[in-house]
């Protein structure tokens, strides 16, 4: 049975996926354009919150 409840759940931690990717991405290229300081000062800080922030606040706004 379709349930958008488990939808919701399922949308909150695939998009995890595209950030964490995005970070990696940019480590990738940070030795080429000597972006190390952007890449782990917004980088990091941002994956890591959004991975913190998707348990507490699961299915709610802010995990948006």
């Amino acid at each position: 049975m379709y349930s958008l409840l488990r939808q919701r759940q399922r949308s909150d931690v695939l998009m995890l996926v595209p950030i964490w990717a995005m970070l990696l991405f940019s480590l990738a290229l940070a030795p080429r354009y000597g972006t190390w300081r952007e890449a782990l000062a917004i980088g990091l800080p941002l994956a890591v919150s959004a991975s913190l922030l998707m348990h507490p606040f699961k299915e709610r706004f802010l995990s948006r």
